[in-house]
């Protein structure tokens, strides 16, 4: 008998409950969370610590995920650095910026705009947060996800749009409102 995968997941009204009979097909369980939504308010902004972050190109629809325990201010500068410093291994924003000649989208600071994915003080359930949303839409290098366990890659591609991987399962259209 193999182990079930066990995912716990925000609580959202109406969209959670969808969720149950995907997890079963992959023999996996799940639970629901209720998100501390005054905690997301009390702190904002790039003084936050612990984060799973992305940056956005504003030419394209392509974002860069990356997750920081240290102060996400500390974090965007070493990117603008990187730009601005050549190095022989350039970021994935650099190589984007270098190749499409595309900008990301920055503040009045000259920092990057960022939109927060998630806040996990456990460096591992970060880790966790930043290679799913890394599989979902990001340039990042995909040895970035390699650790990724594959009944969170399974159930990531079976819930991501059909215009990306065609899905094989007719059940995939309670998802698509």
């Amino acid at each position: 008998m193999t182990q079930k995968s066990f995912f716990t997941i925000p609580y959202v009204n109406t969209i959670s409950e969808r969720f149950t009979p995907i997890v079963n097909m992959f023999n996996c369980k799940l639970a629901f969370t209720i998100p501390n939504v005054l905690k997301k308010f009390i702190k904002r902004g790039k003084d936050r610590t612990s984060v799973v972050y992305r940056i956005s190109c504003e030419n394209c629809d392509v974002s860069y995920i990356g997750q920081t325990k240290r102060q996400l201010k500390t974090r965007l500068h070493e990117h603008v650095s990187d730009i601005n410093i050549s190095s022989k291994s350039p970021s994935v924003i650099s190589n984007h910026r270098m190749e499409e000649n595309h900008n990301f989208k920055r503040d009045k600071m000259n920092i990057y705009k960022v939109d927060i994915l998630d806040i996990e003080p456990s460096f591992n359930k970060r880790l966790i947060s930043e290679m799913i949303h890394i599989k979902k839409h990001g340039i990042n290098r995909q040895n970035d996800t390699e650790s990724l366990p594959e009944a969170y890659s399974n159930v990531i591609l079976f819930l991501l749009p059909n215009i990306f991987f065609p899905s094989p399962f007719p059940l995939f259209a309670i998802f698509r409102s």
